[in-house]
């Protein structure tokens, strides 16, 4: 349904308790110990005058939500001793209320999807969920983490977080949480550096205080890539840089962007110049990759790491194309050698490590995909897949 249930109707949250008893009742569920009720991803909450009052009174909209949830805690508390009720602060229900308390078997399940993921949560920029975790501390004995490890509207894209998710862990753990679940590219493959966001969050959830990220990014990248990790990590550095506003600070596309789990393939992080090293990066990885007798399957990682790149090169190509043409000649900036120099090879290309990673949609709606992909490359249908 789209919309939001009005929780100060206590016809409602007498018809879910019920529920809820009856779902945990079922034999299949006799070893359930977490149970959501919970609200409806769209900000349309309900506007009823009581569910107004207590937003009003608690300073938060979760006010009339978390009291329901309360209500539920203590119905099933005695039938259920070993099952928790958890419920989403998020959106516009992520700050702590000031009144209401969750009950001990309620879990506080904080959303981190507004924040800046390019930097970590303690940077300046994240404040706002500073205060949240903050608050949701001191009066939450359950708080678990709903956190976002890609871009959401552009799957395969770089989207470098690379260097937040240990801090991120770290922060999350120093104010108590004790559940963290990490969204990623969970519908498909392909996304940017996947494979490496999964190794380091497994270390870093298994030993936050005691995990080095950047040994623990060294040692995947030797293991994942060969003879090819030098390079790759250059390409973590950059687009780091990039997002943060230290790449090339002499070029006028140097910026600092707001990492956001959408942000668009115009992002100002995703400069021509950016995406041109990026592009020489990987081809010497390759290079390098196949003069030191790697593996085929390093060198077929090796390969598919160039497709963050090429989604952004091919969706932006006139652009980019003329920045490297308006480059002086041994610019390092200038079309890489070993990227084909038209669309149509290279949306080759990008078709043939699209369909060797198994991808099969380019966002999370799905709306995305390799045919949506080529009517924007090609809008007026000058290429055929057939």
């Amino acid at each position: 349904m789209y919309g939001q249930l009005c929780w100060t109707n206590q016809t409602l949250v007498d018809y879910v308790i019920g529920q809820v008893q009856a779902y945990l009742r079922l034999p299949a569920n006799a070893r359930a110990t977490v149970i959501s009720v919970s609200q409806n991803d769209n900000f349309e909450w309900c506007q009823d005058a009581a569910g107004k009052a207590v937003a009003k009174a608690e300073g938060s909209p979760i006010g009339p939500l978390l009291r329901a949830v309360n209500q539920v805690a203590d119905a099933i508390k005695d039938e259920f001793p070993g099952v928790a009720v958890d419920t989403l602060a998020y959106q516009y229900t992520r700050p702590a209320p000031k009144i209401t308390k969750p009950r001990p078997n309620v879990i506080i399940r904080l959303c981190s999807i507004e924040v800046n993921f390019g930097v970590p949560l303690t940077d300046p920029s994240n404040a706002k969920f500073q205060v949240d975790m903050e608050n949701w501390a001191k009066v939450s004995n359950r708080t678990w983490i709903w956190n976002y490890v890609t871009d959401f509207s552009n799957y395969v894209m770089p989207w470098p977080d690379y260097y937040s998710l240990l801090p991120n862990i770290q922060y999350f753990k120093a104010h108590g949480v004790s559940g963290i679940f990490q969204e990623g590219t969970y519908s498909t493959k392909g996304g940017d550096m996947a494979a490496l966001k999964d190794y380091l969050t497994a270390h870093a959830l298994l030993d936050p205080d005691h995990t080095d990220d950047r040994a623990v990014i060294t040692d995947f990248l030797q293991g994942y890539y060969g003879a090819g990790a030098p390079y790759l990590q250059r390409y973590l550095d950059l687009w780091h840089s990039s997002v943060v506003g230290t790449f090339n600070k002499t070029h006028p596309n140097a910026t600092v962007t707001y990492l956001g789990e959408s942000v668009p393939v115009t992002s100002a992080y995703l400069a021509p110049a950016a995406v041109l090293q990026s592009a020489s990066l990987l081809v010497a990885a390759n290079a390098s990759a196949i003069a030191g007798g790697a593996p085929a399957l390093q060198r077929g990682h090796v390969a598919t790491a160039m497709l963050p790149t090429l989604y952004v090169l091919l969706l932006r190509w006139d652009e980019i194309a003329a920045y490297a043409a308006a480059q002086p000649a041994g610019s390092p900036y200038a079309w890489p050698r070993g990227v084909p120099a038209t669309k149509a090879a290279a949306f080759a290309l990008f078709s043939a490590l699209y369909a060797a990673e198994g991808v099969t949609q380019l966002d999370e709606g799905g709306d995305k995909t390799l045919a949506w992909m080529q009517k924007q490359v090609f809008p007026g249908g000058e290429l055929s897949l057939d």
